[in-house]
């Protein structure tokens, strides 16, 4: 469900995931690897970790998943 609540929670994420990228990146450049989605699959992790304990972030089965068109148009 989207609302402020998790527009707030994802934009955290965002940012989390870039200083994650970073870290990452420059840990890796000594050997010449590339940080690739790793830091985007360890944030995902980090944050879905606690969406038990929080009330405004809700499971969602994957038939409820809409696209962004559906949800334009109610």
């Amino acid at each position: 469900m989207l609302n402020w609540r998790s527009t707030i929670y994802a934009l955290i994420a965002a940012i989390f995931s870039a200083i994650v990228f970073a870290a990452i990146g420059v840990g890796l450049s000594p050997i010449g690897m590339p940080a690739l989605t790793a830091p985007f699959v360890l944030t995902a992790w980090v944050f879905l970790l606690p969406t038990s304990g929080f009330r405004a972030l809700q499971r969602v089965s994957v038939a409820g998943v809409r696209s962004p068109e559906s949800t334009r148009a109610e």
